[in-house]
């Protein structure tokens, strides 16, 4: 019943807002000008400490799970915007590619430059259904808790995942029911964080093709596999932290940080492990269905995080330049020149614009922050610093214990210079199966690999990752960082059933072992100094 009555007036009070527009306007939610902006919260942190926020958070995602099909708002509009069911969302245009192509039909751009900047409204788009809903359910409490319900719901943002600094999988997303403080009291219910049930109508093609294996709703790390060990134990052999850190303090360049990395560590393909790992495969991997599991709003929303970190730390690079061809999407042919004042669809902005790049670049007039970024009261260098010190203290390696107890020894010890090690791989895409994983083996023990995702189809990828720990292991036992390129790295092609395609089938593929000196910073506001690598080329032989 109470789910019912929840279902009605977020419905009504959505409708109400698509009925007065032609159009879903991705605004941000409203703020008042120089007041307190409201922080997007870490998911661990929003459940631990409970309360209305999250009794809100709970119910807002269980009651836009609960949506018609036809509304805007609802959750199965705003995840098929993602991938499948590949249609037009909000009137915003026609396909512009013919039927019947291997191109890609949804909206979201991956392995293109325009990737962080598309996901940017997309998550707003989100945010903002979130926030009707809960408002909504706010005015169904008790007068006497009403208000501070209604104070929760104009706050509550969309939480965030951050497998940076721990990268095991959010709590909440396990248990099959959660107890929540409703409007009439504690009630038990299914928890709309663990699965989402696809409408009948779309297993039934209703909408047209979808999930070749007909799963009826989200799974997660199925048997032989269990959720959340199996991820948790895929993540922690990444070393997340390490490569995230990597990829703030080795990129100079935007498309550095985002996508191919300086010494082979990028944003997207950090990203990339998630949508691989995070439930064994399911549908997270797959891009056409992956934002139907409630677990990709917390990690996407974690992703603009780390790059709003990045906006502030280096606001020239902030965003790309310039211009390149762009990848088949829903309303974009192959090859279309792809700059900063191309739209974002099908996210619109006014009733006659869509975004672009540039118009969700700044976070000022968004309607949320993240934690240290409090762009209404500080200048660009107090939002470096700040965003910086976060990032260090989140990410950045413990400070170095000093061998004895002088001043002198002390600053000696912080001084020390350390060496780090990245494999870098480049693959022409049309060689690998998608998806599949490129692993990286070092004197036989496995490094890493990199997630090689089903989009995009065509061109080159280049990539890496670090590989201190076995390398410096190697180097301890009189190797060098040339003998280990010269005859100790092996590859193998992983494909999702756990098969194998031997390296040397793929004749595009180029590795390179980078090696780095790292001189640390001398405050908690600065990054340390990085050296230009040498570069070993890798005598790549299959992995037996």
């Amino acid at each position: 019943m109470l789910a019912s009555t929840l279902l009605s007036l977020v419905t009504l009070g959505l409708a109400s807002t698509a009925v007065a527009q032609d159009h879903i306007l991705v605004t941000g939610i409203a703020t008042t000008q120089g007041r307190t902006v409201p922080v997007r919260q870490n998911i661990n942190d929003l459940q631990s400490a409970g309360g209305p926020a999250w009794d809100l958070y709970v119910q807002a995602v269980a009651s836009l799970q609960k949506m018609s099909q036809q509304d805007r708002l609802g959750w199965f509009q705003v995840m098929a915007i993602h991938g499948q069911p590949f249609m037009e969302y909000d009137n915003a245009g026609p396909r512009q590619k013919p039927e019947g192509t291997r191109a890609w039909g949804g909206y979201c751009p991956h392995g293109e430059l325009v990737f962080l900047p598309w996901h940017r409204p997309y998550v707003m788009l989100y945010e903002q259904a979130l926030s009707q809903a809960a408002v909504a359910i706010a005015e169904t409490y008790p007068e006497k808790t009403r208000a501070t319900y209604r104070a929760a719901a104009r706050a509550l943002r969309s939480p965030y995942w951050d497998w940076s600094a721990d990268s095991n999988i959010p709590g909440a997303t396990v248990p099959l029911n959660l107890t929540v403080n409703g409007p009439k009291g504690a009630v038990s219910i299914q928890n709309p964080l663990q699965t989402y049930i696809f409408p009948k109508e779309l297993t039934d093609g209703k909408y047209g093709g979808f999930d070749v294996q007909k799963r009826p709703q989200i799974y997660r790390c199925r048997a032989p596999s269990a959720y959340p060990k199996t991820a948790n134990a895929k993540l922690a052999a990444r070393d997340m932290k390490s490569n995230v850190y990597a990829a703030f303090t080795q990129s100079t360049t935007f498309e550095e940080f985002a996508s191919q990395g300086n010494n082979g560590v990028g944003l997207e393909f950090i990203h990339n492990w998630i949508h691989s790992d995070a439930t064994c495969g399911e549908q997270l991997l797959n891009l056409a269905l992956s934002a139907f599991d409630p677990l990709f709003m917390l990690h996407h929303t974690n992703v603009d995080r780390l790059w709003a970190y990045w906006q502030y730390i280096k606001p020239a690079e902030g965003v790309f330049g310039g211009s390149y061809a762009g990848q088949a999407r829903w309303a974009t042919p192959e090859g279309t020149t792809i700059t900063t004042d191309s739209v974002l669809e099908p996210f619109y902005r006014t009733q006659t614009e869509k975004h672009t790049s540039k118009t969700v670049l700044n976070l000022n007039g968004l309607g949320y922050t993240y934690d240290g970024l409090e762009y209404w009261r500080m200048n660009a260098e107090q939002l470096r610093k700040a965003a910086v010190a976060k990032v260090n203290t989140l990410y950045g390696p413990p400070p170095a214990e000093p061998r004895r107890n002088t001043p002198e020894e002390r600053r000696a010890t912080a001084a020390e210079k350390t060496t780090q090690y990245f494999v870098r791989l480049e693959v022409d895409r049309e060689q690998v199966d998608r998806p599949s994983s490129l692993a990286v083996f070092i004197d036989g023990q496995k490094a890493g690999d990199l997630a090689v995702m089903e989009l995009p189809v065509t061109g080159t990828m280049k990539s890496g990752f670090c590989v201190d720990k076995l390398v410096q292991a190697a180097v301890a036992n009189n190797d060098t960082a040339a003998s280990i390129a010269e005859s100790k790295i092996s590859v193998s092609v992983v494909k999702p059933d756990g098969s194998s395609v031997p390296a040397s089938h793929i004749p595009s593929l180029k590795v390179v072992l980078h090696e780095v000196t790292v001189t640390p910073a001398k405050s908690v506001d600065e990054f340390p100094t990085v050296s230009p690598a040498t570069i070993y080329k890798v005598n790549v032989t299959d992995y037996a």
